[in-house]
């Protein structure tokens, strides 16, 4: 058994806490560093507890707590080697990265997690199936549209995070 709890979702930022009796992780940290650590503090869990950072993209309104959170925490990223890279490129130094291949499964604690291919305007965005104790759970960031791929991948999970937000045209509005 384990406990998925929406810290944030939507434009202004994304987080989200997965947890059990052996691990703790965030799923994007796209906050402010002081309100996601509030958020984590009311239920519960000091950032310096996680046993991770999974990242689904570079985008800050899903790494925009990433700078400030391991400069005070020892905290291990994991992403995919593109999404490292691009951060790294924007300056984000931090000496635990845990890349993980697309479409591999990587643990955290008794967590069994594989990351996916999704279509984003990012440079290897991902989903995440998330297994634990006969249990599954998918977690879909800023989808514009579901693949075959995408539909593969969550077959027979007992219940989705999807937050799609992702508008083509408003991002191009963006830019101009």
């Amino acid at each position: 058994m384990f406990e998925v709890i929406t810290l944030a979702s939507g434009s202004e930022g994304n987080s989200t806490l997965v947890r059990n009796h052996t691990a703790s992780f965030l799923i994007d940290a796209g906050l402010s560093a002081k309100q996601l650590t509030a958020r984590l503090l009311a239920v519960g869990l000091c950032p310096e507890q996680l046993s991770g950072i999974l990242l689904t993209h570079e985008h800050g309104d899903h790494t925009s707590a990433l700078k400030v959170i391991l400069t005070r925490h020892q905290v291990p990223i994991f992403c995919n080697f593109l999404t490292g890279r691009a951060l790294q490129d924007f300056g984000l130094v931090h000496g635990d990265w845990r890349f993980f291949h697309t479409g591999s499964e990587f643990w955290i604690g008794s967590f069994a997690i594989r990351a996916f291919s999704v279509p984003h305007d990012a440079v290897d965005p991902v989903g995440f199936r998330i297994s634990c104790d006969g249990s599954c759970f998918g977690v879909l960031t800023d989808l514009g549209y579901a693949t075959r791929l995408v539909f593969e991948a969550l077959r027979g999970v007992r219940a989705m995070l999807i937050e799609t937000n992702h508008d083509e045209a408003l991002l191009q509005n963006d830019f101009r």
